[in-house]
């Protein structure tokens, strides 16, 4: 059998809630790669969606769970988070408005109807 690294990196003090919630259940590779990641050696037959079910979604968005396959990916890509939209999601913030907006006269329209 072969194994898979797994890297988790999240919010502050995550560490030890993950540790606890997979003890027993793969290595535990380290707890701590710059402090910011967890590291888990799992079978490589064992699908990462497995992994994010044992930890739990009340964990994953608590902490802002991210999981990392690939670390020299994640490393060469070491930039931090722009407070900026993209353009994707300025187009996306677009469509919601006029999504909202279409709903609102709709229901204006009704009420007059009425």
């Amino acid at each position: 059998m072969a194994w898979a690294t797994v890297y988790i990196q999240g919010r502050t003090d995550f560490q030890s809630a993950v540790i606890s919630k997979l003890e027993g259940l793969w290595l535990l590779g380290s707890p701590e790669v710059k402090d910011e990641l967890v590291m888990y050696w799992l079978p490589d037959t064992l699908v990462l969606r497995r992994l994010k079910e044992a930890i739990g979604s009340k964990l994953i968005f608590k902490y802002r769970l991210r999981f990392i396959t690939n670390l020299n990916d994640h490393l060469q890509d070491d930039h931090e988070p722009s407070d900026e939209f993209s353009f994707s999601e300025h187009a996306l913030v677009n469509k919601m408005l006029q999504y909202d907006k279409t709903q609102y006269n709709q229901k204006i329209d009704n009420e007059i109807r009425v």
